[in-house]
């Protein structure tokens, strides 16, 4: 599978292609914002979360019945659980939104530091 064609790429594989592009823009927007972010991103994130958690039911289900590739359980299941996790605990700790997104964004194999 060429990492240039994103036909050639699993469901998984694509799903976690979506969730970077969404982090990205995501941070864009955080960094324009005020200090905190602004309502409008705090809402995107916290829908961002839902999604996640409904995705990785997904995925979890399709592991079960043996429908998820080895390499989109070692690699895409784990990276979208890392995500899921710091953007959930996105307003508990004492980092600013931009921070908080950078860190998911990071959690992305490929994504830049």
């Amino acid at each position: 599978m060429s990492k240039a064609d994103p036909a050639e790429a699993t469901p998984a594989a694509r799903t976690l292609a979506i969730y970077r592009t969404r982090l990205a823009d995501l941070l864009a927007k955080a960094e324009t914002a005020a200090q905190n972010g602004n309502t409008e991103i705090h809402f995107a994130v916290s829908t961002l979360v839902e999604r996640l958690s409904s995705d990785l039911i997904r995925l979890y289900d399709d592991s079960q019945r043996g429908a998820l590739a080895h390499s989109d359980r070692v690699t895409v299941v784990p990276t979208l659980e890392s995500m899921r996790e710091v953007l959930r605990h996105a307003w508990s700790r004492p980092r600013s939104l931009q921070e908080t997104l950078s860190k998911a964004l990071a959690a992305i194999p490929g994504s830049p530091p």
